[in-house]
């Protein structure tokens, strides 16, 4: 009945959390602050998004909204089209130098920063669930992103 917790330290860590998810067999759904991933880990995560657009593993994510990432989303290339699926949500706190990752029963956790890199994989069925449905809501109520640029342009 206990969680199975898995403890990942650097960047070969962050780089096994990451693989991890490669395997899902349903879409992943994540919370990224994608500043903080562009700062700290742009090659594991160059790498990670090209293995996972050969293996045709799909992501939802939800990423704060800040010109930064508004302007990372408008550059997505070939690389991320069909695979990913991104949704900006309102965030006071960002950036919060996290990211998160729900995949089959599992949920995973990679904190970035300058002086640790660090990675969880958290693997039980009801805390997966949780945060599945809590990311769900958010996802069905999140505007598209073509709503938020003409929101965004109509008040400028």
């Amino acid at each position: 009945g206990k969680p199975g917790i898995r403890f990942f330290e650097g960047f070969i860590g962050v780089q096994h959390v990451l693989n991890d998810s490669l395997s899902a067999k349903e879409i992943i759904r994540t919370y990224a602050d994608v500043a903080a991933i562009r700062t700290y880990i742009p090659d594991i995560n160059a790498t990670y998004v090209k293995e996972r657009a050969r293996r045709k593993v799909e992501k939802r994510g939800l990423v704060p909204d800040t010109e930064e990432n508004r302007g990372f989303v408008r550059g997505y290339d070939g690389t991320f089209k069909g695979v990913t699926d991104t949704k900006f949500i309102q965030c006071d706190k960002a950036p919060f130098s996290t990211v998160m990752q729900i995949y089959d029963n599992k949920v995973s956790y990679i904190s970035l920063g300058t002086e640790h890199l660090i990675g969880v994989i958290l693997e039980d069925p009801r805390i997966y669930t949780m945060h599945k449905t809590l990311f769900d809501h958010l996802w069905a109520v999140a505007p598209e992103i073509s709503e938020v640029a003409g929101a965004r342009s109509n008040t400028a």
